[in-house]
């Protein structure tokens, strides 16, 4: 808003309307909060409420953020509707709180997307907009538009951000692997790539960079199947017996997921070759012999 000593940003809205089409297309529930609806709390509560919405369900959430980022004392911060440069430490809406909302969710991947510090250098709130390093919680992913310290930039020819018209042309195929699969990876390479490059073409340089402790990597998108037109196999059930009709051995059927291997937390009897514990991902459903 005027005389919240934050310089103008043209195009916020307009990157969450072309990335929520995107997401649309990949079957995701979008919930898009804009200009007056962007306040902290009600950012807050729209992750609970998703959160609630899918309890105990193993699905994956994301989180997209347009608009002003800083840090203050090493916390990063996103600027809502309701922050003001003059008390930024607390109109805020602090990274550690989303990441903590998300966490809550119950989601089993969780991912944030981060599009912001994002203006020419020396306007708005000078260097105090740039992201301190970011310390993600265990099970979330980040790709944050740039790098600590440095400026994220908007582009009139694209009409976006650099970084959320690179995102959104990711995860329309562009960031796909040979079996037409975006994930977390694929997606964080080809964007930083073109960014990088897109950047240097126009004068200055932004990196994007990652962030998080999430030691798998996962699907996000598939790409060239329009969303109308999806259609699931109904192949073998999670703990579905089959019977091999030579020798009688029964299988169960084990699907494709992820899981965490070794120490449980606060288990003084582990064994060294239980630690650290790590995520496994399993890439590919299989048949497994039961004994009784």
């Amino acid at each position: 808003p005027r005389y919240s000593g934050l310089s103008r940003l043209h195009y916020p809205s307009r990157d969450v309307d072309l990335l929520a089409a995107s997401l649309e297309k990949q079957r995701y529930l979008v919930l898009s909060l804009k200009d007056s609806d962007a306040t902290k709390a009600a950012v807050v509560n729209a992750i609970h409420q998703a959160g609630e919405a899918l309890s105990g369900e193993n699905l994956s959430v994301i989180f997209f953020f347009s608009g002003h980022g800083y840090a203050v004392n090493g916390r990063n911060y996103l600027a809502t509707l309701d922050a003001d440069s003059n008390n930024l430490g607390t109109s805020g809406l602090s990274v550690n709180d989303v990441e903590e909302a998300l966490a809550a969710s119950g989601a089993a991947r969780r991912v944030m997307w981060i599009d912001a510090c994002r203006d020419e250098p020396g306007k708005g709130v000078g260097e105090a907009r740039s992201f301190a390093t970011l310390q993600s919680s265990a099970g979330t992913r980040a790709l944050l538009s740039t790098k600590a310290g440095k400026v994220s930039y908007e582009d009139d020819e694209l009409k976006q951000g650099t970084f959320s018209y690179y995102l959104v042309k990711g995860l329309d195929g562009e960031a796909a692997g040979e079996d037409g699969l975006v994930t977390f990876q694929d997606l964080a390479s080809y964007v930083t790539s073109q960014v990088r490059a897109r950047s240097l073409k126009n004068g200055h340089v932004q990196v994007p960079y990652e962030a998080g402790e999430f030691s798998g990597d996962f699907l996000i998108a598939r790409a060239g199947i329009p969303a109308a037109h999806v259609v699931l196999e109904r192949g073998p059930q999670p703990g579905q017996v089959k019977v091999n009709g030579k020798d009688g051995q029964r299988y169960v059927w084990i699907p494709a997921g992820s899981f965490y291997m070794g120490c449980s937390p606060g288990d003084a009897g582990c064994y060294d070759q239980e630690k650290p514990s790590h995520n496994v991902s399993i890439t590919k459903g299989f048949w497994l012999g039961r004994r009784r």
